[in-house]
């Protein structure tokens, strides 16, 4: 995280942390196999789903879209599990090509921590 806070009155501060993030979005795609796949899960909407995207932090020193282009298997994946946790009944076929078609991802170059604790991964 960047340690050096930029202040534009004497009791704000903007901390800037060291990651893009990538906002990832659910399609129509996605929603229509979920719907059929999921036995049991609740009713929603392709709407209640894009109001609900997933965030991932990514390194501020690579590209983001090579970045997510090696590593959207990982995505894929959550994004399966979210919603589905019958792996019997995921797609078999977890192409780039699949994941471009299923998910919209938008990438955001700057990213502020307005939290005081320190950041921690939970596993």
């Amino acid at each position: 995280m960047n340690t050096t806070p930029k202040s534009i009155e004497p009791d704000v501060e903007f901390k800037k942390v060291n990651r893009r993030a990538a906002i990832v979005r659910a399609n129509q795609p996605f929603f229509e196999w979920a719907l059929t796949a999921c036995e049991g899960a609740p009713k929603f909407t392709l709407e209640d789903l894009r109001r609900q995207p997933t965030i991932w932090l990514l390194p501020i020193d690579e590209n983001p879209k090579k970045f997510i282009r090696r590593e959207f298997y990982v995505i894929f994946l959550h994004e399966l599990s979210e919603l589905c946790g019958n792996t019997n009944r995921w797609p078999h076929k977890r192409t780039f090509d699949k994941f471009r078609d299923w998910f919209e991802v938008e990438i955001v170059h700057s990213a502020y921590d307005l939290g005081n604790a320190t950041l921690k991964a939970w596993r």
